[in-house]
């Protein structure tokens, strides 16, 4: 069975209790390939006491399941009223995001729409990456219902993450003792995280067709990418990087590998100016960065000369061939 209908179908046809067995069966896990039709399709018809299980569960699928329905739990805390207008309902936790990107507890009083979002915070840090995946899942739908909302809320976490990211450098730079280091080196891979979520859920083509979307993604890439290549003013980068801060830096660098090519085709001229900007910046990454970008067909169909030329720029130089054997007499 395939398709979103097909498996919204079989779950309204199974008493919940029992869709448990059906995960099970056809999650496509363990595998390569976990299976997002089904899961979509269980986080949106899923009580509000299963998705919030699902959460908490230790297994994968499930819990892609729950983190994915957040979205579903979002809207309907805006719709429903719970959470006033739904900027200002995202403003509580997204100014909490210092205490959020360390995995503290929520705060009390937290009403509508703001725990879902503190969840979604919370879940872009996790260990596993389908939950992370989840998270940009459920921003999508939060964008394919209330784009404003989405594009808000990506932009808070931007914002946020980007300023705690520098304070964490900072930290880093003082050299005050190991316990700090580690602490900052958590930020800084909560911070990647959270910004790896931001251009995971934007890099969507039905989100950014229009050009007001796209120009407004590109900012966000462009945010990602200045946390990624340059520290900033007055900040270091770790000499010495935690397991947790590399792999968050290789799933920040490899999502921003395809990112670009996605929002150029809503505005092709910024999007290739700007890439040529970071091809000059004498970065490593942000040029391996430009250079994925342009192998992309859907970059390269845009203007297949300008493409190639940026990837010619940005690829190290082929090695020299070797000296021909002398052929034996």
């Amino acid at each position: 069975m395939k398709g979103g209908a097909g498996y919204r179908e079989r779950l309204e046809g199974v008493p919940e209790e029992r869709w448990g067995s059906v995960l099970a069966a056809e999650s496509g896990l363990p595998g390569p390939r976990a299976n997002l039709a089904l899961a979509s399709a269980a986080a949106e018809l899923a009580s509000p006491a299963l998705r919030a299980r699902w959460r908490g569960s230790d297994d994968e699928f499930e819990a892609l399941c729950g983190t994915i329905a957040l979205g579903w739990d979002l809207l309907g805390a805006v719709h429903h009223g719970a959470a006033g207008d739904g900027e200002a309902s995202a403003a509580p936790v997204i100014g909490e995001l210092a205490g959020a990107v360390r995995h503290d507890a929520a705060g009390d009083g937290e009403a509508g729409a703001a725990p879902f979002i503190w969840e979604l915070v919370r879940s872009a840090g996790d260990a596993r990456w389908r939950v992370r995946e989840g998270v940009a899942m459920a921003l999508q739908h939060v964008g394919d219902v209330e784009p404003g909302l989405m594009w808000r809320i990506a932009e808070q976490w931007t914002t946020r993450a980007t300023a705690l990211m520098n304070v964490a450098r900072l930290g880093l730079a003082s050299g005050e003792g190991d316990a700090d280091d580690a602490d900052a080196q958590h930020v800084l891979a909560s911070g990647m995280l959270l910004l790896r979520a931001v251009v995971a859920a934007i890099a969507e083509p039905r989100l950014v067709r229009d050009r007001e979307s796209a120009l407004r993604g590109q900012a966000l890439l462009e945010a990602a990418m200045t946390a990624i290549t340059r520290p900033g003013d007055g900040c270091e980068a770790p000499s010495a990087p935690t397991a947790e801060l590399r792999e968050a830096r290789r799933v920040l660098r490899q999502t921003l590998g395809y990112g670009w090519s996605v929002l150029a085709v809503g505005t092709p001229d910024e999007a290739f100016d700007t890439l040529d900007r970071w091809a000059e910046a004498g970065d490593a990454d942000a040029r391996w960065i430009v250079a994925q970008n342009c192998r992309k067909a859907r970059l390269r169909r845009l203007d297949p000369a300008r493409a190639d030329a940026l990837r010619k720029r940005c690829e190290p130089p082929s090695p020299p061939a070797p000296p021909a054997t002398p052929a034996v007499p």
